[in-house]
C-alpha cells in the first residue's frame, strides 16, 4: 500500500518509503535510545527473517511505510499506517533523536490523521510502552484515549513493554 502523494504540513511532509531509506530507517530503528520503544530489534538481534521483512517494506500490502521529511529536504523520522476491516488504522511513527523536542511527532501524527480522515477512516489506534512518557503525552495532546492496557516485546529479545492502547474516533458517534 502506498499513500502515492505526498502528505503536507507545515514543516514537513510524508512520502513513501523507497527502499534508498532503507539506511536511515535501519540507523534510527536500531539504535539503542532511539528505538528503545519500537518493536524492533537493535542491531544485534536482527536476523534473516526480519531482514527480509525490510526488504518487503516499499511494497508492502498490507499496510503503508512512510518517511517524514523536513521541507528543507532532510529525513525525520518514520510512520507507518495499517488499514483494518472495521474503518479503523493502526499508526506508528519515530523521530529521529536528532529531532526530539521539537513538536515534529505530533505534526507526522497530525498529518496520519489528515490522511486517514481523508480515507474514510473512522479511528486511529496506536499501542505505546507504558514508561515512553514523551508518546503518551503526544497521544493525549491530539485526543486520542486509552482504551486497554497491552504488553509488547521487541523482536528477537527478551526486552517486554507494559502498553497502552490508544484510540482517536475520527466520527462524531465514536463508532
Amino acid at each position: 500500500m502506498k499513500l502515492g502523494k505526498a502528505v503536507s504540513g507545515d514543516r514537513i511532509e510524508l512520502r513513501d518509503y523507497k527502499d534508498s531509506d532503507r539506511e536511515f530507517c535501519m540507523e534510527m530503528w536500531f539504535h539503542p535510545e532511539n528505538g528503545r520503544y519500537l518493536s524492533d530489534p537493535d542491531q544485534a538481534h536482527v536476523d534473516g527473517k526480519f531482514r527480509r521483512a525490510l526488504d518487503g517494506l516499499e511494497d508492502n500490502k498490507a499496510g503503508c511505510y512512510c518517511v517524514a521529511w523536513l521541507k528543507n529536504g532532510q529525513r525525520l523520522g518514520t510512520c507507518c499506517l495499517f488499514p483494518e476491516e472495521d474503518g479503523s488504522w493502526d499508526i506508528g511513527y519515530c523521530v529521529h533523536r536528532r529531532h526530539w523536542g521539537r513538536g515534529y511527532g505530533t505534526e507526522i501524527v497530525g498529518l496520519l490523521i489528515k490522511y486517514v480522515r481523508g480515507q474514510g477512516g473512522k479511528s486511529l489506534t496506536a499501542e505505546v510502552a507504558k514508561e515512553n512518557a514523551p508518546s503518551n503525552a503526544l497521544l493525549k495532546k491530539l485526543g486520542f484515549q486509552a482504551e486497554r492496557e497491552g504488553e509488547f516485546s521487541k523482536y528477537n529479545m527478551p526486552v517486554r513493554y507494559e502498553s497502552w492502547f490508544y484510540r482517536l474516533w475520527l466520527t462524531e458517534s465514536g463508532e
